[in-house]
């Protein structure tokens, strides 16, 4: 077990803040994370040299108050893609950036309309929307590039409603592509997911909104794909709770039927699913990491980090190593067979 104390230097966002995103590269050679202390203008996302303990890539989060788009890697972190603010003009619309990490090249993207984006494991491709859901194809090399153009017979179109109330609460707030890059999931802030084939598009599962809710931010929290991608799992807020939690649901795809998935009793931030499937990872507030099997749905394993509450896990593309984010910037990153 290993123990790293990220710190962002950025003047916009507290050093120390909490890990509330986390990526993890094989051999672990580098971390991916967002630091966050939930205050405006307080957060930052950031790819951590493991060996020299120093931050390769920082940059602030764009921020409008109502929508913290996180940056997005590539399986490796080799590439990242995110939105680059207008600093301390919160009206003035930023813009999406993709970023080679070794060599420092980057591509902007025109549009300012883009707001959340995703980026394809193997960091050919990118998903982002606007009024509507666009898909582009990132060059092998970035340098030399000089943009990136979509692909015009491809869009999705997602319902906004009329209302102020329907429009809020049809809010984009979670994007999350297969490991292959051929099913795109996308949550919104009523709790509601839809899952498409990238293929057409094609849409092949559409989970309804959280019943008795408006105006709340973030019921579909996070959403990630089995390695397969024939599961979903999203942290979703409580339904009719009266202290705000969230809780895991996985629905099988497609389709769309959900299964029993774990039954945690306190509220879960983050959920990871080992490469081979078999395993999902669940942090949660009361500072333990669970650790379930996929086949049964039972619950094999608990750790206890003293890194404070835990907001995010990941797993290593190799499947070799698994990492957790806590409080003050720590992560503790450990062996899978320990």
């Amino acid at each position: 077990m290993r123990t790293f104390t990220l710190q962002n230097s950025l003047p916009e966002a507290d050093i120390g803040g909490n890990v509330i995103r986390l990526w993890l590269a094989s051999g672990l050679v580098r971390l991916g994370a967002v630091l966050s202390n939930n205050i405006l203008y307080n957060e930052g996302g950031l790819c951590w040299d493991t060996t020299t303990q120093r931050a390769i890539w920082e940059a602030p989060l764009c921020d409008d108050m109502q929508s913290y788009p996180d940056p997005e890697f590539d399986r490796e972190l080799t590439r990242v893609v995110y939105r680059v603010p207008r600093p301390r003009e919160i009206y003035q619309p930023g813009y999406l950036c993709v970023r080679e990490l070794t060599s420092g090249s980057e591509v902007r993207l025109d549009d300012t309309s883009l707001w959340f984006s995703v980026i394809t494991p193997d960091g050919c491709e990118m998903f982002a929307w606007a009024s509507q859901l666009r898909r582009w194809r990132i060059p092998s090399e970035l340098a030399g590039a000089d943009k990136l153009t979509p692909n015009r017979k491809w869009s999705i179109r997602l319902p906004s409603g009329r209302s102020t109330a329907q429009q809020f609460d049809n809010m984009l707030t979670a994007l999350a592509v297969s490991s292959d890059g051929k099913r795109l999931a996308a949550g919104q802030a009523n709790g509601a997911v839809t899952v498409w084939n990238v293929a057409g598009p094609r849409e092949i599962a559409k989970i309804p909104a959280i019943k008795g809710t408006k105006y709340r931010r973030y019921l579909a929290h996070r959403l990630v794909f089995s390695p397969d991608g024939t599961r979903l799992a999203a942290v979703r807020e409580k339904p009719r709770d009266k202290k705000r939690g969230y809780t895991v649901s996985v629905w099988a795809l497609p389709g769309g039927r959900q299964e029993k998935g774990p039954k945690e009793k306190v509220s879960v931030n983050g959920v990871a699913f080992s490469p081979d499937g078999q395993t999902l990872l669940t942090a949660r507030d009361d500072r333990r990491i669970g650790v379930w099997d996929t086949a049964t749905w039972k619950l094999r394993h608990e750790y206890a980090w003293k890194i404070g509450k835990l907001f995010s896990v990941a797993f290593s593309p190799d499947g070799l190593t698994c990492a957790a984010g806590g409080e003050k910037g720590q992560v503790v990153v450990w062996d899978v067979d320990t």
